[in-house]
């Protein structure tokens, strides 16, 4: 079976869109709303700065200097265990 399209939602440095490409896909659309994460250089991925929601609304976004802990929650921001230490 060909294995034509990929999704990796929330793609942050890329590495399950690398593991999807090292699979065989042959396109991947990679998600994620911070222009500064992604290393993935490949023709076979399309990169879409985006946050996805259940809903139809612009939402703030939360960036960290930490590549992991980037968020829309403000709840998160302010109450999560990583609180007050990054960006």
């Amino acid at each position: 079976m060909q294995k034509i399209l990929a999704f990796d939602i929330g793609c942050n440095i890329g590495r399950y869109s690398t593991a999807l490409l090292n699979a065989g896909y042959s396109k991947i659309l990679a998600v994620d709303p911070n222009p500064n994460l992604y290393r993935v250089n490949d023709a076979r991925v399309i990169r879409i700065l985006a946050a996805c929601s259940n809903e139809k609304t612009t939402i703030p976004f939360y960036f960290s200097n930490a590549d992991t802990i980037s968020t829309a929650s403000v709840d998160w921001v302010n109450n999560s265990r990583f609180s007050g230490q990054y960006i």
